[in-house]
């Protein structure tokens, strides 16, 4: 009787909210293939999720599901992290300000106008970087 009850309740709670699918993508930037995942509709407010240090996108795919009923969820791989290209450190700058300046480019690619939200988020991320004091 137990067993039912949770089934049931699994299955009201799945029922309850669409089911959106997370798709694969990639983007050239600087000559750099950037991975990112994207989920939810494209008419929906977007939300650009920027990875922590070391980390991927992949830690946002629990949050994808989640949110795709309500918004357009975008979260890349920074060059080598992830799914994304790894250049070799003697042909890359791997600085937190290189990194921003690649994510800003990648945001006016992957979105065909880049989103106020997105370029927000980025600003912050830099603005964070000067403080510590990171070049």
């Amino acid at each position: 009787m137990i067993a039912r009850v949770l089934l049931g309740w699994e299955f009201r709670e799945r029922t309850k909210t669409m089911e959106h699918l997370v798709v694969y993508r990639t983007v050239e930037v600087d000559g750099l293939s950037i991975f990112y995942r994207e989920a939810g509709p494209k008419d929906r407010p977007t939300i650009l999720l920027l990875h922590g240090l070391p980390s991927s996108s992949r830690m946002f795919q629990p949050l994808l599901s989640k949110l795709a009923d309500s918004y357009h969820l975008v979260a890349p791989d920074y060059p080598g992290y992830g799914h994304s290209d790894w250049p070799d450190p003697k042909q890359f700058t791997y600085t937190f300000d290189h990194i921003a300046s690649v994510m800003d480019e990648f945001t006016r690619k992957a979105f065909e106008e880049p989103k106020r939200h997105a370029q927000e988020q980025l600003a912050d991320m830099i603005m964070r970087t000067d403080k510590v004091g990171y070049a």
